[in-house]
């Protein structure tokens, strides 16, 4: 799978979309047949090393891409970000997994902004769209919320909560 992104890298057309990402030029919609996406968005992660988000229709989609990513870009960090078990109306607590891949992913985009926080790679994170239209906390707030906790230190647990 490496000499396949790596031809994709050499492809004029891959270069100059990535001229244009990096001259922050708009860009018009590519039109990459399905099959194609997959392997082009991890080019281009690999070749920018920026965060990158791939937006599906559905959640069954989105899990399969984070499947598919292992085998395209196996040393890559690849994650979910899930839309909540309960829908916008509902006044029901999200499943654990949820909670817990959401905090992942949020986490990971935000550890280069934490302060003392290890600066992890550029993620690729593939979310459905319904997941994305979710409110949730800004970014800044998240920030001063996290505390970075490492082996040996004394904390009083009391006040994490």
């Amino acid at each position: 799978m490496k000499c396949i992104l790596s031809t994709i890298r050499s492809l004029p057309g891959f270069i100059s979309l990535i001229s244009q990402l990096e001259g922050k030029e708009p860009i018009p919609a590519l039109g990459l047949s399905r099959a194609s996406r997959l392997p082009v968005s991890a080019a281009l992660q690999q070749t920018l090393q920026r965060p990158l988000i791939l937006l599906t229709q559905k959640s069954d989609r989105a899990l399969t891409l984070v499947d598919e990513l292992a085998l395209w870009a196996p040393d890559d960090i690849h994650l979910f970000f899930p839309e909540p078990t309960s829908l916008f109306y509902e006044n029901a607590p999200w499943g654990d997994n949820t909670r817990r891949e959401r905090i992942t992913a949020l986490s990971t985009l935000a550890a280069s902004m934490i302060p003392g926080a290890l600066k992890p790679p550029a993620p690729i994170v593939v979310a459905p769209a319904r997941a994305l239209m979710v409110r949730i906390l800004p970014r800044r707030d998240f920030i001063k919320a996290s505390l970075n906790l490492k082996p040996g230190l004394n904390t009083d647990l009391v006040k994490l909560c």
